[in-house]
């Protein structure tokens, strides 16, 4: 059994990589796709599951940059809003890390969703010929022209 899990996760001549096969599983979530990711998970030890899922958040981080290691903002924004939609798939993150790890990883997020948001509204002031910058009653930021 053991064997044939090996080969499942690395091919038959056992030269894969976990975190390939996995990171991919991570990154179909978004979009409700577990399968991917539970059948890694499922042939992975079970003592090593949290680190798998950790180390393979990664993607989560840089998915859409075109470098290596590097955050992609608007990628991981909508990585994330995609497992917000789906609880089953959020599940399968938060369930296999530990929960203070979880809620750095929700920090994560609306740290980066308001600097996506700002970015997008300095960008529409811009356009608009507008410099000036006001906060409404709600906490969102406006622009107006003067």
């Amino acid at each position: 059994m053991l064997e044939r899990d090996l080969v499942n996760l690395l091919g038959k001549d056992l030269s894969g990589a976990i975190t390939d096969k996995s990171g991919r599983g991570v990154k179909s979530l978004m979009n409700g796709n577990y399968k991917a990711f539970d059948q890694v998970l499922s042939r992975e030890p079970a003592d090593m599951r949290q680190e798998q899922v950790l180390t393979v958040l990664n993607g989560a981080f840089t998915q859409g940059s075109r470098k290596e290691k590097v955050l992609n903002i608007p990628g991981f924004v909508d990585w994330y809003q995609g497992l917000m939609r789906n609880p089953y798939a959020m599940k399968r993150i938060t369930g296999n890390i530990p929960r203070e790890a979880s809620e750095r990883l929700s920090n994560i997020y609306e740290v980066a969703n308001g600097i996506r948001q700002a970015k997008m509204l300095v960008a529409m002031c811009i356009k608009n010929g507008s410099m000036h910058f006001t906060e409404r009653a709600t906490s969102n930021l406006a622009c107006w022209i003067g």
